[in-house]
């Protein structure tokens, strides 16, 4: 049986059942699958996925820079993703989340700055990604969840880079695959994954068994040979063009005890 894609603002409201599923799925095979049911919030994330598309390197913000400028698609990216974060950790977390979190305080201070210096979550960053240009060797994410959206493409006639996700029991499964699947029944539909990070797993893992952060990669085998610089070159198996485009974040917190303080 297909898994169910778990509808964000259910998990916003803590509608009774998809807390459960979404841990289901954690455990099962690494990551959880998310309908973006939040028009908003999917249209600004598809426009971001545009912008990535006219990408002439790997990522937003770009490698190695001293200053970061954002335009207005990617502060509407970033404040979407970073929402669906915190939506995401709302069934686990205690009652001060919504505070902590600060939706509000986004870019208050500076247009190309998304926290305030002090803010909790300060040390979260995000990524557009245009995989023609880069990829992924595998890894684990540090922080507290990891939400990615994804464009994947729609033809299998061509080696392509694909997010591959790593289960409990070392099988490799196609995460982009997944979403393709959805996209097939729903294309009406928005999808994002959810993956645990290593700060998530200190803290969620010692309530729910089962739980860990998910080795993952963007390659066109995960288990191919280990890519020097792999940021700036796509995997060489890869075609040239047609590759993958994603706009993800990875939630972290200098003090990310806080936001979990009753599961």
């Amino acid at each position: 049986m297909r898994d169910t894609a778990i509808p964000v603002s259910a998990l916003s409201s803590a509608t009774r059942g998809y807390k459960e599923e979404l841990l289901r799925q954690l455990r099962a095979r690494g990551f959880g699958l998310l309908e973006l049911d939040i028009e908003e919030r999917a249209e600004a994330i598809e426009q971001g996925l545009a912008e990535a598309s006219q990408l002439g390197g790997f990522r937003f913000p770009p490698i190695n820079v001293d200053e970061v400028h954002y335009q207005p698609v990617h502060r509407a990216v970033f404040s979407s993703l970073y929402k669906t974060a915190i939506d995401c950790l709302s069934p686990f977390a205690g009652d001060e989340l919504e505070r902590v979190a600060g939706v509000g305080e986004l870019f208050s201070q500076s247009p190309h700055e998304p926290f305030p210096a002090e803010h909790p979550f300060h040390p979260t960053f995000f990524n557009l990604f245009n995989y023609d240009h880069g990829s992924l060797n595998s890894h684990q994410d540090r922080g507290i969840v990891t939400i990615i959206h994804v464009d994947p493409p729609h033809t299998q006639s061509q080696a392509l880079s694909a997010l591959w996700v790593e289960g409990p029991r070392g099988r490799w499964r196609n995460a982009d695959q997944v979403i393709r699947e959805h996209q097939a029944s729903a294309p009406e539909s928005s999808f994002a994954l959810l993956l645990l990070g290593e700060e998530g797993e200190a803290l969620l893992a010692p309530q729910f068994d089962g739980l860990y952060a998910a080795e993952h990669a963007v390659r066109v085998d995960p288990e191919g040979e280990f890519l020097e610089r792999s940021h700036h070159q796509r995997d060489p198996s890869a075609s040239e063009r047609g590759n993958r485009l994603s706009a993800a974040l990875i939630l972290r917190s200098s003090s990310p005890e806080r936001c979990l303080q009753r599961v």
